[in-house]
């Protein structure tokens, strides 16, 4: 669209000849607009690199592509027009890389834009509802003279999160403190990370650790990122068993076990036999060959190494 002469200010000025007649008008295409995202963890304290986004223009013009997409937080853009054959079309031009969790987009013509998240950083879950990936804003020219018009500040994906209790299997409610798993991806021996059950016989696997780093690659669409979650050390007074969860984790953050051992039925609790040792207290006998009979009421004292 072309904008009057009195209004162009800052835009850039073009001068024509139509049938011997001059003119002077502008193009309000030079003053374009441009959209800052912030992308960071659900607890404000990691940015993220590595978001893709969707960008879609509101009522569009014929000349605008209906969505653009691969827009990856940690990259700056330019859009950029050409004119062929006498249509308007766009461009996306080579990103330069930031790696501070930032997508900016410029060169945006005045109208309204959805920014939609469709794929989360590795490690991190999409938000469930779609109205919570949406971000929309306007370009205009209120805002374009302020260069970052939009600021979308804190924008988060969580990482996907599981918690486990660890049980007695006589009673299925005794929670255990002290066992301590270890977590391998499949086909690779070494651990990635370990867990310990807290005093109310709880972990959590988290897809991201404590220092920001991807743990579990979470799988999109038909792939398998499968790992195992086994135990190590058994709580005290229990038996080490052949206790396991091999799962995966879709793009979601949900948690899908597919083969376990000695867990309950709801695949939230690991369970453990605890020790037992069975006395039995016999009469000596006269001899040897003589059967011996069990004796009742004897009472007998257990003292650990110590004494």
């Amino acid at each position: 669209e072309d904008v009057p002469k009195e209004k162009c200010d800052k835009h850039i000025m073009v001068d024509y000849c139509v049938n011997g007649v001059a003119s002077t008008y502008c193009q309000n295409m030079a003053n374009m607009g441009k959209v800052t995202l912030t992308k960071k963890d659900s607890g404000g304290k990691w940015t993220l690199n590595g978001a893709e986004f969707q960008l879609r223009r509101k009522n569009a013009p014929q000349n605008w592509l209906e969505s653009l997409t691969y827009f990856v937080t940690g990259n700056t853009y330019s859009l950029e027009w050409s004119n062929e054959e006498g249509n308007t079309v766009l461009a996306v031009g080579r990103p330069v890389e930031t790696l501070d969790g930032k997508l900016v987009i410029s060169g945006l013509p005045w109208g309204e834009y959805v920014l939609e998240e469709i794929k989360a950083p590795v490690g991190y879950k999409l938000p469930a509802k779609q109205a919570d990936r949406i971000h929309e804003f306007v370009i205009n020219d209120e805002k374009v003279e302020e260069q970052i018009p939009v600021d979308f500040v804190n924008v988060t994906n969580a990482p996907a999160q599981y918690t486990f209790h660890k049980r007695c299997s006589k009673t299925n409610s005794t929670l255990l403190p002290g066992a301590v798993f270890q977590l391998k991806k499949d086909g690779e021996d070494r651990e990635i990370a370990t867990y310990t059950a807290d005093s109310n016989g709880e972990f959590t696997v988290s897809s991201v650790g404590a220092d920001g780093s991807v743990i579990i690659e979470l799988s999109v669409g038909s792939s398998r990122n499968m790992y195992t979650l086994s135990e190590k050390t058994a709580p005290n007074g229990y038996e080490l068993s052949n206790t396991f969860a091999k799962f995966y984790v879709d793009e979601l953050g949900n948690f899908h076990i597919e083969e376990a051992g000695n867990m309950n039925e709801a695949k939230d609790s690991f369970l453990n036999t605890p020790i037992e040792l069975k006395l039995v207290k016999l009469d000596g006998g006269d001899r040897i060959d003589t059967q011996q009979k069990p004796l009742a009421n004897v009472r007998f004292q257990i003292l650990d190494q110590n004494g």
